[in-house]
């Protein structure tokens, strides 16, 4: 796990800097993929964070050229730190990912606390 520090939007009095603490991503990848491999929903917390798993459906999203709608894992606040997988090519298919956020673009740039 890795910390990293973020700065909330200013209120009307100051600015708001907090320390986060982001999972580490080999271990979010395992837990997604173990989801996957079961093929049902999901609900709940991991290392602290909110996150879902959808799997895939045979039945096309609304107004889209697309077949069959893709599993989808996501975990995170996108106003803090998010990190989202879809199997858009398929099941069988690697996942595409995305990782943003404040905290996101922090440790991005190397802007991280490591724990003794």
């Amino acid at each position: 796990m890795k910390f990293a520090t973020i700065t909330i939007p200013p209120t009307e009095y100051e600015d708001l800097t907090i320390c986060v603490a982001i999972p580490d991503l080999t271990q979010v990848r395992a837990f997604s993929d173990q989801l996957h491999a079961v093929g049902k929903p999901w609900s709940g917390l991991f290392q602290g964070w909110d996150g879902e798993y959808i799997p895939s459906s045979e039945v096309s999203p609304p107004g889209s050229k697309m077949t069959f709608t893709p599993a989808e894992f996501v975990l995170g606040d996108s106003r803090v730190w998010f990190f989202g997988r879809m199997w858009e090519y398929g099941n069988d298919q690697p996942p595409s990912e995305t990782c943003n956020g404040p905290a996101a673009q922090s440790i991005s740039r190397g802007d991280v606390l490591i724990p003794a």
